[in-house]
């Protein structure tokens, strides 16, 4: 693993807490694996918490840290345009940065502390495994308590439909019933750990807030994050940046908690969720009346 350039590339906005925590990961990662050839490249867009002199105090005392500010994006009005600009600003960064002829690639997002689940030693034995697929490899985590990123999900016989854009269609012609598609189309695809392990599912696609990738093969001067241009905020950047990987796979014992409010009904009692059954038509109706 010594020849092999590890490169963590975050994004960040207004989330100073979590960011710390990530970081302080990165760090103590590189001292225990003890590689010279780790890198940690932070964009950071519009902060105003305190992360940004948070990454510019730490950057200038930590060799391995890099910081980009990408700010005044928020004149691009969507969300996915604006993630694949950055995400795109540390695939750049690597190109014109890494000449080495093994590269790990470790998109992360920052808003959620990544690796509560995780030691050093087992995120070393994931980089490990990665490189040991050879090239064209790309490895992801499954989430606790449910799978959340269902945005950047596709897999024959679990999620290979862009529910997100079905939903959206959905809505514009169902004014009562969104409950209905939000558990059609999402709730009922948030599978365990468990779940997921049994069905060994093929991946074309996924995330889920970080993922590894081996891209010692891959042409950079091509490779880019996209987004659909006929529905920018409904189609995940990562679906096509993982078009690129013939080798895909979720690992069922790398566990990243999921964001509570991505998983929010699935994690109800049985009474709760009634409950927010009649507060979605509710909330329908509401939306009817205005």
């Amino acid at each position: 693993m010594n020849d092999t350039d590890i490169i963590f590339c975050g994004l960040s906005k207004n989330n100073i807490s979590t960011l710390k925590k990530n970081v302080d990961f990165f760090l103590g990662f590189n001292k225990f694996i003890k590689n010279k050839k780790i890198k940690v490249l932070i964009v950071d867009s519009d902060s105003t918490d305190g992360t940004k002199e948070y990454l510019n105090e730490l950057s200038a005392e930590v060799e391995l840290l890099e910081v980009v500010h990408k700010d005044n994006i928020y004149t691009i009005p969507s969300r996915v345009e604006r993630i694949k600009m950055c995400r795109n600003i540390c695939l750049d960064y690597i190109n014109k940065n890494i000449a080495s002829k093994k590269i790990i690639y470790i998109p992360c997002d920052l808003d959620i502390f990544l690796f509560t689940n995780t030691s050093y030693q087992q995120f070393k034995n994931l980089i490990t495994y990665t490189l040991e697929k050879k090239n064209n490899t790309g490895v992801f985590p499954v989430s606790n308590p449910y799978y959340y990123d269902i945005f950047a999900l596709r897999a024959p016989g679990w999620l290979n439909i862009n529910s997100q854009f079905i939903i959206s269609k959905l809505k514009k012609f169902f004014k009562i019933g969104s409950f209905f598609w939000n558990y059609l189309f999402i709730f009922r695809y948030q599978l365990t750990p468990a779940e997921i392990q049994k069905k060994n599912f093929t991946i074309i696609s996924a995330f889920g807030g970080i993922g590894i990738y081996d891209i010692s093969d891959l042409d950079l001067n091509n490779v880019r994050y996209e987004i659909n241009k006929k529905s920018r905020d409904w189609y995940s950047e990562h679906i096509y940046f993982n078009s690129y990987f013939k080798n895909l796979e979720i690992k069922t014992d790398w566990i990243v908690d999921a964001p509570s409010e991505h998983v929010v009904f699935k994690s109800l009692s049985l009474g709760s969720k009634i409950i927010y059954f009649f507060k979605s038509i509710k909330h329908d109706l509401k939306n009817i009346i205005q």
